[in-house]
């Protein structure tokens, strides 16, 4: 069973930071700050956008790598 994120253990709690992150770094590409947030330094992040990643990315400051495809 899939529990709603909202009533799922932590659920709220990510809802919040993805909120706060889209206000902090002036977007409304929930899907890239998704991935902008589940990014870790040694990932690579396949995109067809890699200007916005990067951006999202560097906001973060996590040196991961933004390839486009």
């Amino acid at each position: 069973m899939i529990e709603h994120p909202r009533t799922a253990r932590g659920g709220l709690s990510a809802w919040l930071a993805l909120a706060e992150c889209l206000d902090l770094w002036e977007t409304s590409d929930v899907v890239g700050a998704t991935v902008a947030l589940l990014a870790r330094p040694s990932n690579r992040i396949l995109t067809s956008d890699p200007e916005a990643l990067t951006r999202l990315d560097q906001a973060r400051d996590v040196p991961a790598m933004v390839v486009r495809c």
